[in-house]
């Protein structure tokens, strides 16, 4: 048990930027044992997304989102369509394939499970972060700070 405990503390959540697009922009960060993630890994894996988004092939819904990047899994996370008393989230796990022909690779979330451990804290400072902005004027300053709110450190 004493292992599992250590894996679960020795996590280190890096925001790697935004990936805008037209009708998506997704707040990103990897997440790992390590503290130096690998470059090229973050940018072929905004790549991937991009390309999907841009071909129609993921949802934007609300328009926000973000993604957690944890090795070599994607944990994309995009808020739904606001309610008067509800936010509702859809996510999508892919595996990252960079060998041969790059691409994002579906996985079956029923059997691949939702969330790791690490990334439930993203998701929960995600939450408070979109809560402040909604509660706000909605200005574009509002969106600005909204979208530049990202956690970083150890989880």
């Amino acid at each position: 048990m004493a292992n599992l405990k250590n894996y679960l503390l020795q996590k280190t959540v890096k925001p790697q930027g935004l990936l805008k697009t037209f009708p998506l922009t997704l707040k990103m960060y990897s997440i790992s044992r390590d503290e130096h993630p690998e470059n090229y890994i973050i940018k072929a894996t905004k790549n991937l997304l991009k390309a999907e988004i841009d071909h129609g092939k993921i949802d934007p819904l609300s328009g926000f989102g973000f993604g957690i990047l944890s090795g070599d899994i994607l944990n994309l996370i995009i808020w739904g369509k606001f309610h008067q008393y509800e936010i509702r989230i859809k996510n999508q796990n892919y595996m990252i394939s960079l060998a041969g022909k790059n691409q994002l690779i579906k996985l079956n979330d029923f059997i691949f499970g939702s969330f790791n451990a690490g990334e439930l804290g993203i998701a929960n400072y995600e939450k408070n972060s979109l809560i402040k902005y909604l509660n706000s004027p909605q200005k574009p300053y509002d969106l600005e700070r909204y979208l530049t709110d990202m956690i970083e450190g150890n989880l």
